[in-house]
């Protein structure tokens, strides 16, 4: 990723920017066509790097991925970004923000009760939560300092389910499984660091033990 910004004429002010979204810095499903996404999100980004702040831009890339993983026409990727100015876009991506705030604290959905806990031969409790409100996706992804929060439609239309995992009280993975499939696509600690094979084997454990054994 960091080449690829700096082959755009970027700085490491506008990398560190985009890589503070995840969804612009995993791959996809779909990364043909969001890979070209990205680009022109990176390169109006770079234009405009002078003209907003960094609260600003972290506002914009959030807005930016909503509007992709929401159905954004696969065929409008590469005019998105054409003619959008800094004020048209502060604008919308701000609608989007006070629209986000204004869901925190109404809309929950139901429990898949794959919820566990378990004492490791160390000694050390574990606890798997998951995460069952949009105002619970907005404290882990404060805590955990990644972007979990935009994933609450996901998870009210059950496309996923995420887990918090905890040991000894302390947060230590977020974990988006798949409902259906029963497959977890991504763990990721803080600032969406990659799970310790310690981390792993509990995943493992919690997935043979509790997910694979439930409806």
């Amino acid at each position: 990723m960091y080449a690829c910004v700096r082959n755009l004429g970027g700085s490491l002010q506008d990398f560190n920017r985009l890589k503070s979204n995840e969804f612009f810095v995993y791959p996809s499903n779909f990364e043909m066509p969001v890979s070209k996404f990205k680009i022109t999100t990176f390169q109006w980004i770079i234009k405009h790097r002078d003209a907003i702040s960094n609260e600003q831009c972290e506002m914009i890339l959030e807005w930016a991925s909503h509007i992709y993983t929401e159905g954004y026409h696969a065929n409008n990727i590469d005019t998105f970004w054409k003619g959008r100015g800094v004020a048209n876009t502060l604008q919308r991506s701000n609608a989007y923000k006070q629209q986000l705030r204004a869901q925190i604290n109404n809309c929950h959905w139901e429990s898949k009760q794959w919820n566990w806990q378990h004492k490791t031969n160390k000694g050390d409790l574990v606890r798997m939560t998951e995460l069952l409100s949009t105002y619970e996706l907005y404290q882990e992804g404060e805590k955990m300092k990644h972007c979990i929060r935009m994933y609450w439609q996901r998870c009210n239309l059950r496309k996923s389910a995420v887990f918090s995992l905890m040991i000894n009280a302390r947060r230590c993975l977020t974990i988006e499984i798949d409902p259906i499939q029963k497959k977890i696509r991504q763990a990721r600690g803080l600032q969406n660091s990659t799970a310790s094979l310690e981390e792993n084997d509990i995943l493992q454990k919690w997935l043979k033990e509790v997910v694979n054994q439930r409806e």
